[in-house]
C-alpha cells in the first residue's frame, strides 16, 4: 500500500471521509435546543479548526519552508515553535476538527466513524512517511522533537 503515501492530498481525504460521513445514517434529534447546541459545536469546530490551520500555515510562512504535504522533502526549516510545540501535525489537526464540526452538523453517532477513518489513513499514508523523511532531513533535530511533540495532540 506503499503506493498511497503522498499520493492523496489530504483535503481530498477530507472531503471523501466528509462524503462518508453524509452517507451514513442520520438521526435528527427534536426541538430547537438541540439544534442551537450542535450548530454552537459544529462552529464551535469550524473556528477551531481556522484558528489551527491559519496560525500553522502562519509559521510555515514565517519560516519560509514548503506547506505542501505532497512534497515533504522540499522542507527546508523544522518548524518546532508556536503551535508545534502543542502538535506535530496541527494542520491535519485542524482537518479533523473540521470533521467534527460536520458530524455536530449531522448529529449522527455513525457520522462519526468518519474521524477515525481520516486520522487512520492521514497517520499511515501521510504522516508516517513525512516523519521518514523529516528524519532523514534533519536527523537528531527531529528526533529529539518527535520524543517531545505528539503527533496529533
Amino acid at each position: 500500500m506503499a503506493f498511497l503515501e503522498h499520493k492523496v492530498p489530504p483535503v481530498l481525504v477530507l472531503l471523501v471521509c466528509a462524503l462518508l460521513m453524509w452517507l451514513m445514517p442520520q438521526s435528527e434529534l427534536a426541538g430547537s435546543t438541540a439544534r442551537l447546541f450542535r450548530w454552537s459545536l459544529a462552529v464551535g469546530f469550524i473556528v477551531l479548526a481556522g484558528v489551527l490551520g491559519v496560525v500553522a500555515l502562519a509559521q510555515f510562512h514565517r519560516a519560509k519552508t514548503s506547506e505542501n504535504p505532497l512534497r515533504p522533502q522540499r522542507a527546508t526549516t523544522l518548524v518546532k515553535s508556536g503551535i508545534y510545540k502543542i502538535s506535530r501535525n496541527p494542520m491535519y489537526t485542524g482537518l479533523v476538527c473540521m470533521l467534527f464540526a460536520w458530524a455536530a452538523y449531522l448529529w449522527s453517532f455513525m457520522s462519526l466513524l468518519g474521524v477515525p477513518l481520516f486520522i487512520v489513513y492521514m497517520t499511515q499514508f501521510q504522516i508516517k512517511p513525512e516523519e521518514r523523511i523529516l528524519e532523514a532531513l534533519f536527523g537528531e533535530d527531529y528526533i529529539a522533537y518527535k520524543a517531545k511533540v505528539r503527533r496529533w495532540i
